[in-house]
């Protein structure tokens, strides 16, 4: 006899850039909650991760760790591997990594670009990824607007939800 599995588990993202005025942190602009395209690299390190299999092998499986911007324009697939046109200056460790609303189902990791460090990176960038500390993409969102300068601070937050 066959089982059905009627329930799956899922990962859902979604990415909020919020950019604020460095001098008072008065908000500019927030896009609000925007899905992202989650990659077949990340569905296979949590694959790996269930399985017990993250550290066989020559490599082992690492977690996000950095965020990059891209200038480049398209639509994110789940076999991206990297940024349309990613500019390497623009990467940037996570600076935070916390569950939403003290929930461990939902990881949250903060980038924030600009301010006084914003030096030769200020200007404008259309697209973000998620990358592991080995360089493989996790996760990508394209289509936006967003501004690096000396005089905002720009914050990326990317939010997973793991349901079942």
């Amino acid at each position: 006899m066959q089982s059905v599995v009627k329930e799956a588990l899922r990962v859902y993202g979604r990415v909020r850039v919020i950019t604020r005025r460095v001098a008072d942190g008065t908000v500019l602009t927030d896009t609000g909650w925007l899905p992202n395209q989650i990659t077949y690299y990340a569905a296979n390190a949590l694959a790996a991760w269930l399985t017990g299999t993250i550290n066989r092998g020559p490599q082992g499986v690492h977690f996000p760790h950095y965020m990059e911007l891209g200038t480049g324009s398209g639509t994110p697939s789940p076999s991206d591997t990297a940024l349309f046109n990613g500019v390497s200056a623009t990467s940037t460790p996570c600076s935070q990594l916390s569950v939403a609303n003290d929930t461990p189902n939902s990881p949250i990791w903060t980038a924030v670009w600009g301010g006084a460090n914003a030096g030769n990176i200020a200007g404008a960038y259309s697209e973000v990824g998620l990358f592991d500390a080995d360089g493989h993409l996790w996760a990508h969102l394209a289509g936006l607007t967003i501004e690096v300068s000396t005089s905002t601070s720009t914050t990326v937050q990317w939010q997973w939800t793991i349901t079942v």
